[in-house]
């Protein structure tokens, strides 16, 4: 019996350590892919409500041979937005203007958080024949944010990739 005991097999604690890198190192690979990815995912919520205000802003000058505000042309987030924010309306200055904003929780807001850098290529704005509208946020963890415009003519561009830029 004693013999049968001695002989039992199971893993040295050596190669269980061994074991314990390789998954490490796995998950350190993986972890930077899978949040590229989580990140870039999130970017359909500003093609999407890009699209929205496209409609919106179409309609309005359908009607009233303009185009304008969120507030004019009854743009608002179907629920809430998760990541971005949402305006029309240029800064006045170094800020954006009371209500400039629709916030991610579907609300008027005044913009992204203080001391951030926005990149944008355009102000945004409204103007009798065109408008620039940008959804800005933070997607990534790394607070850089993401921009993305759409105008009149219904194109949807990235303006500041904040999946792969940094600081």
């Amino acid at each position: 019996m004693r013999c049968r005991l001695n002989k039992q097999g199971g893993f040295t604690l050596i190669e269980l350590m061994l074991v314990v890198a390789i998954i490490g190192i796995l998950a350190s690979v993986a972890v930077p892919s899978y949040m590229s990815y989580l990140a870039t995912t999130r970017q359909a919520e500003a093609k999407g409500s890009l699209g929205g205000v496209f409609i919106n802003e179409q309609a309005y000058y359908v009607e009233f041979d303009t185009y304008s505000s969120f507030s004019a042309i009854g743009f608002g987030l179907g629920g809430t937005a998760k990541y971005y924010d949402f305006t029309v309306t240029a800064p006045s200055g170094n800020s954006w203007p009371p209500n400039a904003w629709i916030g991610k929780d579907g609300t008027p807001g005044n913009g992204p958080p203080g001391g951030v850098t926005l990149h944008l290529n355009k102000t945004p704005f409204a103007s009798r024949t065109s408008f620039y509208c940008i959804a800005a946020g933070a997607i990534s963890g790394n607070n850089v944010y993401d921009v993305w415009h759409i105008d009149q003519t219904s194109q949807v561009k990235n303006d500041w990739d904040g999946v792969y830029q940094m600081n």
